[in-house]
């Protein structure tokens, strides 16, 4: 197999390869791609998904569930040059499947009902995202909230918080110094609180 496949190898300077994890590399990234684009009912499974008013186990396991995939090659080996492995490994970590969902298949299910100008999906499509359990914690998750809430711990109920969290980390503390001085998000959150009475 590999041999075949070498003569598809495009060039070294095309990728990205510093600090990338083995299991993260951007063959295995495309291989999982062409898994569910190969696949007759990938698209129409994901609109029934959605429309579906009872999932079991759970919406969020049963995407996940769509979402794995395996491949005889790419499940064994972490390159086209790289030894067989002796136990396969998944192409996508849980975590990095949970932030698909989130951020890849659940926008791009609510932009096509936009598209489609269909009020009702939209609508579902955004009660699937805010009934979405919340991810894997994170440094820059970790970061922001010390930055907005000091020492207190607070539990984040879902993946709509922490995406809600990490937009704040972009929009205001990636724009100011460690000490958050000239920071205007707590002026716009006071004045937020202050419209809604």
């Amino acid at each position: 197999d590999r041999d075949r496949l070498a003569k598809r190898i495009l060039p070294r300077d095309v990728w990205t390869f510093h600090g990338l994890r083995p299991a993260n590399r951007p063959e295995r990234r495309l291989a999982l791609a062409a898994c569910w684009l190969s696949r007759p009912d990938f698209v129409p499974w994901l609109d029934d998904w959605v429309c579906q008013t009872e999932t079991r186990p759970t919406p969020a396991a049963a995407l996940l569930g769509h979402l794995t995939a395996s491949d005889e090659y790419w499940s064994t080996h972490w390159t086209f040059r790289s030894g067989r492995f002796p136990k396969a490994q998944p192409l996508l970590g849980a975590g990095r499947l949970h932030d698909i969902a989130v951020n890849v298949i659940l926008p791009w299910l609510y932009a096509r009902a936009s598209a489609d100008d269909n009020t009702g999906l939209r609508q579902r499509v955004g009660e699937r995202y805010f009934a979405w359990p919340k991810g894997q914690d994170n440094s820059r998750l970790r970061f922001v909230r010390q930055r907005l809430l000091g020492v207190r711990r607070i539990s984040l109920r879902g993946a709509a918080a922490q995406q809600g969290l990490l937009q704040v980390q972009a929009d205001f503390c990636n724009r100011t110094n460690a000490l958050c001085d000239d920071c205007v998000f707590p002026d716009l959150v006071h004045r937020h609180s202050l419209e809604k009475r």
